[in-house]
């Protein structure tokens, strides 16, 4: 299995980036997140988007720290009310494959207000791993924001 996977990774490099959580596992860590963090809102522009969840968590299961900019970091109620499906035709040996891929628009950051949004939705999906303190993030942007003043 190991060297099967190493070989997947090595050949089709975008298969490891597209693998999605399962939904009972995504939804079970939210609401594990959400009682932790008891007073934080996560709801609307605050909850983010199962794709930033996906990033995320790919990242911590590679190891590997990316950089995530503001303008990926959608929220959930956009990933809803903006994404698009595109359907591929695609010829697997002696098979006519029909393929669909979600895409989810950039999140619109040009003001300050969206940017902080962006950053602490990045914040939840961190959390939502265990790759950061939540604590340490509001922190972080505190100080960060405290530079606008």
């Amino acid at each position: 299995m190991l060297f099967a996977q190493l070989r997947d990774q090595a050949v089709n490099s975008d298969a490891a980036s597209t693998r999605k959580l399962p939904a009972v596992e995504r939804s079970t860590k939210m609401q594990n997140l959400k009682v932790r963090l008891a007073g934080v809102v996560i709801e609307e522009a605050l909850e983010p988007s199962f794709a930033l969840l996906d990033a995320v968590a790919q990242q911590w299961e590679a190891k590997q720290l990316a950089y995530l900019s503001p303008e990926k970091c959608t929220s959930r109620e956009r990933e809803i009310t903006m994404s698009k499906t595109a359907k591929q035709l695609s010829i697997d040996t002696d098979k006519l494959l029909v393929k669909s891929e979600q895409s989810v628009p950039d999140q619109q950051v040009s003001t300050e207000m969206q940017v902080y949004e962006a950053l602490r939705r990045r914040g939840i999906a961190l959390a939502f791993t265990d790759s950061l303190s939540w604590e340490v993030h509001e922190r972080y942007l505190q100080r960060l924001f405290q530079h606008l003043e």
